[in-house]
C-alpha cells in the first residue's frame, strides 16, 4: 500500500466501552420538527391533534375494517411480527461465514473438496 491508501487507526481514546458514537441520535429533519410540534396543539374542540388522529384511526380500522389500519395500530401496539425464514443449511444461511474465517487454508480446501462432491 501506498502512503495515501494506507489505513488509519483511530487514537486509543476515540471510542470508549459501553458509549453511544452519536448519543444524540439522529438529528430531526426541520419537517418532523415542525409536525410534532402541531400535532402538539389544541383543536378547537379542545383535543390534540394527536389525539384526533388516533381516533379517526381507529374509527378506519374499526368502522371500515380497513386491515391497513388494523395492521399499523397492531404494529404500534405489539410490535411488528418477525418475518419466517427458512433455513437451508449452514453453506445458504450465512451461518458458515464466520467458520470460514476462522479456518486455515488446508481446513478450507478440504470443506470445497468435500461440498463438491
Amino acid at each position: 500500500m501506498s502512503e495515501n491508501t494506507q489505513k488509519r487507526k483511530a487514537p486509543r481514546s476515540a471510542f470508549k466501552p459501553g458509549v453511544s458514537g452519536n448519543p444524540g441520535g439522529r438529528p430531526r429533519s426541520e419537517l418532523n420538527k415542525v409536525l410534532a410540534n402541531y400535532l402538539l396543539k389544541k383543536s378547537e374542540n379542545g383535543k390534540t391533534y394527536t389525539e384526533l388522529l388516533v381516533v379517526r384511526l381507529i374509527e378506519i380500522a374499526v368502522g371500515r375494517g380497513d386491515m391497513d389500519a388494523i395492521e399499523f395500530i397492531w404494529d404500534r401496539l405489539e410490535g411488528k411480527v418477525p418475518l419466517p425464514m427458512e433455513h437451508k443449511g449452514m453453506m445458504e444461511s450465512g451461518v458458515i461465514i464466520p467458520a470460514i474465517l476462522a479456518m486455515d487454508k488446508a481446513e478450507l480446501l478440504e470443506m470445497v473438496k468435500r461440498t463438491q462432491t
